[in-house]
């Protein structure tokens, strides 16, 4: 699905996964040149911007809230949630400790902003009359929220 007049609304596209999502349209870094970009390679469209972080329960509720008010539009409205990831945001948590951060991820590789970018790209792709509401997308070692399995790597000989 071409991206020519449509509208993306995309949160953190500074840095992580949200630039790694933005780079296969523009290549660009920050949320301002991400603007001019879009407009220069699509001039028909409107792009907003707002800098803001918001929790799990916060975006489901936004994007529920968000999905009821489009009703009689052709907007879909998409949640990307992925699980740990191994990027700035994560190495921030851990104070730039390079020792806990390896110890994070211990015992399988972990996902890369480009992982989630091909997640949401699939999204985008979809024809108009199919609506990914929600996708998780997750290292296979992450088995829910808080259990990893620590073997993966060594299971398959890595």
């Amino acid at each position: 699905m071409p991206l020519t007049r449509q509208t993306v609304l995309l949160t953190g596209a500074s840095m992580g996964i949200g630039e790694a999502i933005e780079k296969p349209w523009l290549r660009k870094d920050k949320l301002a040149k991400l603007k001019d970009a879009l407009l220069q390679q699509y001039p028909n469209i409107k792009v907003t911007y707002r800098s803001a972080d918001v929790g799990n329960h916060e975006e489901e509720a936004f994007t529920k809230a968000l999905r009821n008010e489009l009703v009689g539009t052709n907007i879909k409205v998409l949640a990307l949630r992925p699980g740990r990831v191994a990027t700035n945001f994560h190495s921030q948590r851990v104070g730039h400790d390079r020792e806990m951060h390896e110890e994070f991820f211990e015992g399988y590789e972990p996902l890369v902003s480009e992982d989630i970018a091909e997640a949401a790209v699939y999204m985008l792709n979809q024809p108009l009359k199919v609506s990914i509401k929600a996708l998780d997308v997750v290292s296979s070692a992450q088995r829910s929220l808080n259990v990893f399995d620590r073997k993966w790597n060594e299971r398959l000989g890595k």
